[in-house]
Protein backbone atom coordinates (compact mmCIF):
# COMPACT_ATOMS: atom_id res chain seq x y z
CA UNK A 1 0.00 0.00 0.00
CA UNK A 2 1.63 3.23 -1.13
CA UNK A 3 0.69 6.76 0.54
CA UNK A 4 -0.60 9.46 -1.74
CA UNK A 5 -0.11 13.22 -0.67
CA UNK A 6 -1.48 16.77 -1.48
CA UNK A 7 1.48 19.07 -1.86
CA UNK A 8 0.97 22.98 -0.70
CA UNK A 9 4.23 25.04 -0.98
CA UNK A 10 6.43 21.83 -0.93
CA UNK A 11 4.92 20.89 2.07
CA UNK A 12 2.97 18.21 2.56
CA UNK A 13 -0.58 19.40 3.79
CA UNK A 14 -2.72 15.70 3.78
CA UNK A 15 -1.21 12.09 3.26
CA UNK A 16 -3.87 8.83 3.17
CA UNK A 17 -3.08 5.26 2.61
CA UNK A 18 -4.61 3.50 -0.49
CA UNK A 19 -7.56 2.05 0.08
CA UNK A 20 -8.40 5.27 2.96
CA UNK A 21 -11.32 7.48 2.11
CA UNK A 22 -9.60 10.59 0.58
CA UNK A 23 -10.79 13.91 2.31
CA UNK A 24 -12.35 16.95 0.44
CA UNK A 25 -12.34 19.87 0.74
CA UNK A 26 -14.12 23.13 -1.53
CA UNK A 27 -11.63 25.08 -3.77
CA UNK A 28 -12.24 28.53 -1.20
CA UNK A 29 -10.36 26.73 1.38
CA UNK A 30 -7.08 26.41 -0.86
CA UNK A 31 -4.34 29.08 -0.55
CA UNK A 32 -2.60 31.63 -2.78
CA UNK A 33 0.13 29.39 -4.07
CA UNK A 34 -1.50 25.57 -3.32
CA UNK A 35 -1.20 23.31 -6.19
CA UNK A 36 -4.47 20.94 -6.19
CA UNK A 37 -6.14 18.22 -8.11
CA UNK A 38 -9.30 18.22 -8.36
CA UNK A 39 -10.72 15.33 -7.75
CA UNK A 40 -14.85 16.24 -7.56
CA UNK A 41 -17.24 18.63 -9.15
CA UNK A 42 -20.86 19.43 -7.78
CA UNK A 43 -23.95 21.02 -8.91
CA UNK A 44 -26.40 21.28 -11.74
CA UNK A 45 -25.79 19.64 -15.07
CA UNK A 46 -25.60 22.97 -16.33
CA UNK A 47 -23.02 24.09 -13.65
CA UNK A 48 -20.79 20.97 -13.91
CA UNK A 49 -20.43 21.58 -17.61
CA UNK A 50 -20.21 25.16 -17.36
CA UNK A 51 -17.09 24.82 -15.39
CA UNK A 52 -15.68 21.61 -17.75
CA UNK A 53 -15.94 24.07 -20.74
CA UNK A 54 -13.75 26.26 -18.93
CA UNK A 55 -11.21 23.39 -18.37
CA UNK A 56 -12.77 22.29 -13.95
CA UNK A 57 -12.57 18.17 -15.05
CA UNK A 58 -11.83 15.78 -12.22
CA UNK A 59 -8.05 14.96 -12.34
CA UNK A 60 -6.94 18.22 -13.59
CA UNK A 61 -4.41 20.26 -11.79
CA UNK A 62 -5.25 23.25 -10.11
CA UNK A 63 -2.43 26.64 -8.82
CA UNK A 64 -4.66 29.39 -6.71
CA UNK A 65 -2.67 32.12 -7.94
CA UNK A 66 -4.65 34.55 -5.40
CA UNK A 67 -7.66 34.36 -2.94
CA UNK A 68 -9.40 37.15 -1.29
CA UNK A 69 -12.77 36.54 0.48
CA UNK A 70 -13.62 33.51 -1.03
CA UNK A 71 -13.01 34.37 -4.57
CA UNK A 72 -10.32 32.73 -6.57
CA UNK A 73 -7.86 33.74 -9.10
CA UNK A 74 -6.24 30.19 -10.58
CA UNK A 75 -4.67 28.44 -13.00
CA UNK A 76 -6.31 25.78 -14.80
CA UNK A 77 -5.02 24.30 -18.27
CA UNK A 78 -2.95 26.83 -19.00
CA UNK A 79 -5.33 29.43 -18.31
CA UNK A 80 -6.14 32.00 -15.32
CA UNK A 81 -9.35 32.40 -14.69
CA UNK A 82 -11.46 34.36 -11.66
CA UNK A 83 -14.32 32.36 -9.69
CA UNK A 84 -16.65 33.67 -7.21
CA UNK A 85 -16.93 31.83 -3.85
CA UNK A 86 -20.46 30.12 -5.30
CA UNK A 87 -18.68 28.55 -7.84
CA UNK A 88 -15.45 28.21 -6.21
CA UNK A 89 -17.58 25.62 -3.59
CA UNK A 90 -18.33 23.59 -6.29
CA UNK A 91 -15.15 22.45 -7.19
CA UNK A 92 -14.00 19.85 -4.46
CA UNK A 93 -10.09 18.85 -4.45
Amino acid sequence: MGYYNIFANNEIRYQWKEGEVKPMMPLIFAKAGDRVTICRISGKDETRQHLADLGFVVDAEVLIISQMGGNLIVQVKGSRVALDRSMAERIFF
